[in-house]
């Protein structure tokens, strides 16, 4: 399933909680990361260097954040 070419994104795009503007950057570049890669090998290291964080301190920003890990976000974006 999630290497076939036939499918269909039923998530909108962009995040629909409210943060701070520098929060929401840095969500929008997570997602985006993941939107990006979701069909590949989706990193930790590589998603919390894009926003600048160590992977312990984005762990515990992404679930602050989000209530979900960032494994339970990228497995429930891959359904």
């Amino acid at each position: 399933m999630a290497r076939s070419t036939e499918y269909k994104l039923l998530n909108a795009k962009g995040l629909a909680f409210e943060v701070s503007a520098q929060d929401h950057e840095r969500m929008q570049a997570v997602y985006e990361y993941v939107e990006t890669h979701f069909q590949q090998e989706i990193n930790l290291d590589e998603a919390s260097r894009r926003v600048n964080m160590t992977s312990p301190a984005f762990c515990r920003y992404f679930k602050k954040l989000t209530s979900k890990t960032f494994i339970q976000f990228t497995n429930e974006f891959r359904v």
